[in-house]
């Protein structure tokens, strides 16, 4: 009763801030809204799910601490609302900023944007032909005998969208259609990976431009990209076995593999007969639906680690965020920059048979610390 009453809540409360920040300037690509509806999706909503869910599943006891993290949500709320307050103040003022580009067709410095764009696109296929294919054989990278030449080029491949997305804003119509082009061959191109983090983050960062293009979903689009999440999520996440069964003496698959690994992967949704966190039967859909909050829920990490300070993990007091200082700095020229995933590693001490997959999440970090 005590997860329901403080997730309803939160809920009512993080509603509130997405729908103000979605009245601001950039709808509901805003810092602020995105945030918030990170925060319901991750954190709130499958607290609700999985108390709600229709069958039994094994509650694991590191889910004492949910209150905590639901508490922890409340608490960063003030802050967030005065920040959406203060973004839809701005985006109503005499002489806001346009949130959609205007290409004119005499800048045509622009096509110097499809020389990384090429060398993205060059690398991407090159790092799927050595094995860098999600969650497969991996071999550290290098381009002509360098490893030094493979950070430089690794840096601007990570980069590039930027690039061709500033093709779509400020080319004239015939860049604008290169940079469309580029913009879907970088589509097939993740997609094959079979790698959900890098293809939901893919999608993010593409509806986070088309809403500063002016782009407003229809509800078809919604469904649409709550169905490609779905199967992302799901079907992707859960291809593993079956892409592993696909692989030959390459560590790669190519695309054709990759439709048929999807398949082998809807196949065995179908065919299984319990679902991987139920006691009865269920339905293949209602299975996906499961592995989906599964996966979504950073709620259950954050639990693990905030009922364990301080007497498993000790307070950090602001030492997790020194990443933000130094984060866009090329790893070409700090070879030995630390990572993320130092972060995540904290989930190690408190849940068993974690190494580091589940992140700390926003809301324990700021407890952390």
């Amino acid at each position: 009763m005590e997860i329901v009453i403080l997730s309803v809540l939160s809920l009512t409360i993080w509603l509130v801030i997405w729908k103000v920040a979605c009245r601001g300037m950039l709808s509901w690509a805003s810092p602020v809204a995105l945030f918030a509806a990170g925060l319901i999706t991750f954190y709130v909503f499958p607290a609700l799910y999985w108390q709600f869910r229709p069958w039994s599943y094994p509650i694991p006891s590191y889910f004492d601490g949910l209150p905590i993290v639901l508490l922890g949500t409340l608490c960063l709320a003030p802050a967030f609302l005065l920040g959406a307050l203060f973004e839809q103040r701005k985006g109503r003022s005499p002489n806001p900023r346009a949130t959609r580009f205007a290409g004119s067709p005499n800048k045509r410095r622009v096509w110097v944007l499809l020389v990384p764009c090429a060398i993205g696109m060059a690398w991407s296929v090159y790092l799927i032909t050595i094995g860098y294919q999600g969650r497969f054989v991996r071999q550290t990278p290098t381009l002509f005998g360098s490893d030094e030449l493979a950070f430089l080029v690794g840096n601007i491949a990570f980069y590039y969208p930027v690039c061709y997305f500033g093709l779509v804003a400020f080319g004239n119509p015939f860049a604008r259609r290169m940079g469309q082009t580029v913009w879907l061959v970088d589509a097939f191109l993740t997609i094959i990976t079979l790698h959900r983090y890098v293809i939901l983050i893919f999608l993010l960062r593409s509806l986070i431009f088309l809403a500063m293009l002016g782009w407003r979903p229809k509800w078809r689009h919604k469904f649409a990209v709550f169905a490609f999440v779905l199967i992302t999520v799901g079907l992707i996440g859960e291809s593993y076995g079956a892409a592993s069964e696909n692989l030959d003496e390459k560590a790669y698959l190519d695309p054709g593999k990759v439709f048929k690994t999807l398949l082998e992967s809807g196949s065995r949704y179908m065919n299984r007969d319990t679902g991987s966190f139920s006691s009865s039967s269920v339905n293949p859909l209602l299975g996906l639906v499961d592995d989906t909050f599964y996966r979504l829920y950073d709620a259950r990490s954050a639990s693990a680690v905030m009922a364990a300070i301080p007497d498993v993990i000790p307070y950090y007091y602001g030492a997790t965020f020194e990443h933000i200082v130094y984060a866009l700095i090329p790893r070409y020229l700090w070879e030995d920059k630390p990572t993320a995933r130092d972060i995540h590693m904290i989930t190690t001490q408190v849940m068993l048979n974690d190494s580091g997959l589940n992140p700390l999440g926003t809301v324990a970090e700021f407890y952390v610390n």
